[in-house]
């Protein structure tokens, strides 16, 4: 990232109320797109990361098929 001139951003959560906080910071960086990791926890809650990434409109890519039909990018 740093020879291409990208700043990262490392933002966790562990359980489901800390998803809220997390897209706030997010937001709150104003970072140009958000990339989900791969794990079994945020697998298992697609529908609600696609919603929080739609209603803030951050561009949030997934490894997950199940991300995008929930309506996530």
């Amino acid at each position: 990232a740093r020879s291409l001139g990208i700043e990262l951003h490392v933002v966790a959560a562990t359980q489901d109320a800390e998803f809220e906080p997390a897209f706030a910071e997010l937001e709150r960086r104003q970072v140009d797109c958000v990339v989900i990791g791969v794990d079994a926890f945020f697998n298992s809650r697609n529908a609600r990361l696609a919603a929080l990434a739609m209603r803030r409109k951050l561009p949030t890519i997934s490894p997950y098929r199940e991300f995008a039909v929930a309506g996530g990018l």
